[in-house]
């Protein structure tokens, strides 16, 4: 698989549109967040931690590829665990999904389903509040998927499908389209329609417009780790694995400090924060 694309040019113009400052140490983008009292703290999304950053951080907050040798293990930002779904000839797909995952296609595909790529975002973000109440997920600020969505249309990088019946969306997803790979990145659906199976039949149809447009892998960007049940994405990941493939594990977020007495402040206020 090709690098993530929240480490390229198009993700770094994400964050600068969105008024955050960025710093590219070669080829790895780092993105500067604030702290209290005038302090910040530099991000590493999915890339390894990379000295250079010593302009008066705190830390450095890294997402390694493999497990590091420096650094502080703290709670995920990203999912550090993954599924990989090769996109293949749609028989072969359907040959590896579960039973049941094929069951609901097939049920959604006899309902009077529209899967439509959306121009603009303003449907996908409904959708998303309407999950988000339903399911108690935290989204990000509404300008934030904008400017997200328009600055990745300019490179040809996301697109929008939605699960349209009678004319009402009742599902959606943000797909980034980077390297050999398909990312889904948010998306979700109405409660109220959940007999319909949409979300099945919309992924299964961007996959094969995936493939037929030539890429080779399906992320479905998080998942939750084994035998966690009580993992805010266990109800998730039984439709996400349903799909079938490979599930890549990586050893999550770390913090390294660069300013030991100001981290230490952080820390214990962190705590009596949460």
């Amino acid at each position: 698989m090709d690098k993530s694309f929240l480490q390229s040019p198009a993700w770094g113009e994400v964050q600068t549109s969105y008024g955050r400052k960025i710093k590219w140490l070669g080829s790895t983008l780092a993105i500067q967040y604030p702290l209290p009292f005038q302090q910040h703290y530099w991000f590493i999304p999915q890339g390894d931690y990379v000295a250079g950053l010593a302009d008066g951080a705190v830390f450095v907050r890294f997402e390694p590829q493999l497990t590091p040798t420096l650094g502080r293990k703290v709670n995920d930002v990203h999912p550090s665990h993954t599924l990989i779904t090769p996109l293949l000839s749609p028989d072969i797909m359907l040959k590896n999904m579960k039973q049941k995952c094929r069951y609901n296609i097939h049920l959604a595909e006899k309902k009077d389903i529209l899967i439509k790529s959306d121009t603009d975002s303003e449907t996908f973000y409904n959708v998303l509040v309407k999950t988000s109440y339903k399911q108690s997920i935290r989204l990000h600020p509404k300008p934030y998927y904008e400017t997200m969505y328009e600055v990745l249309k300019k490179h040809h990088m996301v697109k929008i499908y939605t699960a349209y019946y009678q004319d009402k969306p009742i599902a959606t997803g943000l797909f980034i389209y980077h390297g050999d790979t398909v990312t889904y990145l948010h998306g979700g659906s109405d409660y109220n329609y959940r007999s319909m199976m949409a979300p099945y039949l919309l992924h299964w149809q961007v996959m094969q417009a995936a493939y037929q447009d030539k890429f080779a892998y399906y992320d479905w960007f998080g998942i939750a780790p084994d035998n966690q049940l009580k993992h805010p994405f266990a109800g998730i990941t039984r439709f996400k694995l349903g799909f079938g493939g490979e599930i890549i594990s990586r050893p999550g977020t770390f913090e390294q400090p660069l300013r030991p007495l100001w981290y230490n402040a952080y820390s214990i206020m962190k705590h009596l924060w949460i």
